[in-house]
């Protein structure tokens, strides 16, 4: 134990005396990762982006890679499950369903509301490491039969017109390149009066586009999360209009503040802490025990956390903004399950000793 701490040490003044990332340089890395460009880029360097920063993701906040409303008396995992059955309970779907998740990370999402409403899930995501991930996690809860994940991009869904019962994405599409093209992708695969059930970022009304200080949050925010813009409300009605789809409800849950804990709340960065996880970092990466450039991930990501945290203090943006929608025409009534916890893990299609960190 001393030989750590003494290695900690060296690792420790070894990391300060180190010049510090500078942020120009930190966006230049971001934009060579994630370019805003052109939307014809836009895939190939959102998906490097995500190669980088996913098992980072995976370690500080397990399986699921989304925000939620959180209620001081619930936990940290309950309150991301609570979060995945509101949305299941929405899409009013049941067994004999099939629904499609937009931007589905690594199935954490999708296992829930298959347990929750015995729909069949099918996932998308941009990212190929993401599907090897998710498919991995799919199978180590015996759900191969009832999930399935393939690459895609926001610009085309690798499915027929009016395909699924039902969509939802829980902050996905606030990663497309262009909203517009999103919806009607998203209205073209939905059956008539099938829902579309959608967590969204959002700048609030407090965020004022001539407030230097609100403006560089914002940037910050859209360079190191991945988040090609952070739109306005009026700019979801508007998407949602020309892909034919009517809102049937919004609110964001970030104002829903009885007995909550802000959106934001794990995302507190303290001068130790940083101190202590770069300099592990720095040590880390120096005995080869991480890869080259983790440390500069690592650092990428606490802007990312600061930028989050300040505006979510001050108001500014949610990404807790859940809007319900509905295409034109009547549903197909399914047949409505009683509700279920998620499945535990199928110890048989894990490899012996692997735990949930691991898949």
């Amino acid at each position: 134990m001393l030989r750590y701490f003494a290695a900690m040490a060296v690792a420790a003044i070894l990391y300060l005396m180190q010049q510090p990332t500078p942020v120009d340089d930190m966006r230049g890395m971001r934009e060579v990762l994630y370019s805003r460009a052109s939307p014809q880029k836009f895939g190939g360097t959102t998906s490097d982006y995500h190669n980088m920063v996913i098992d980072y993701y995976q370690y500080g906040w397990g399986q699921t890679f989304h925000f939620a409303h959180s209620l001081r008396s619930d936990g940290f995992d309950a309150t991301l499950q609570k979060h995945q059955i509101k949305v299941a309970d929405l899409l009013e779907v049941g067994a004999g369903s099939k629904v499609l998740e937009c931007g589905c990370g690594i199935g954490d999402a999708a296992r829930q509301v298959v347990a929750r409403t015995g729909a069949f899930v099918k996932g998308v995501t941009e990212n190929e490491y993401e599907v090897a991930r998710a498919v991995k996690v799919i199978e180590a809860y015996g759900l191969s039969s009832k999930t399935e994940v393939v690459l895609f991009t926001f610009s085309k869904i690798p499915d027929g017109d009016e395909t699924f019962d039902a969509v939802y994405s829980i902050e996905g599409t606030s990663r497309a390149p262009s909203l517009e093209v999103a919806y009607r992708e998203v209205s073209r695969v939905l059956k008539p009066g099938g829902r579309f059930v959608v967590f969204e970022w959002l700048r609030t009304p407090k965020f004022n586009s001539k407030n230097a200080t609100h403006a560089k949050y914002l940037d910050d925010i859209e360079y190191y999360n991945g988040v090609p813009d952070i739109r306005a409300k009026e700019d979801i009605v508007k998407a949602a209009a020309a892909a034919g789809l009517s809102i049937v409800s919004d609110s964001d849950l970030a104002l829903d503040t009885d007995g909550a804990q802000p959106w934001f709340h794990r995302l507190e960065v303290t001068p130790v802490k940083k101190a202590f996880s770069r300099a592990t970092t720095y040590f880390s990466e120096l005995s080869g025990a991480l890869p080259k450039g983790a440390l500069s991930v690592q650092n990428l990501l606490w802007h990312a956390a600061e930028a989050l945290h300040e505006a979510g203090e001050e108001g500014l943006i949610t990404p807790l903004h859940l809007f319900v929608m509905k295409k034109a025409g009547e549903a197909q009534q399914p047949t409505l399950t009683q509700p279920t916890a998620a499945a535990a893990p199928a110890k048989e299609s894990a490899s012996p000793g692997t735990t949930d960190e691991e898949l």
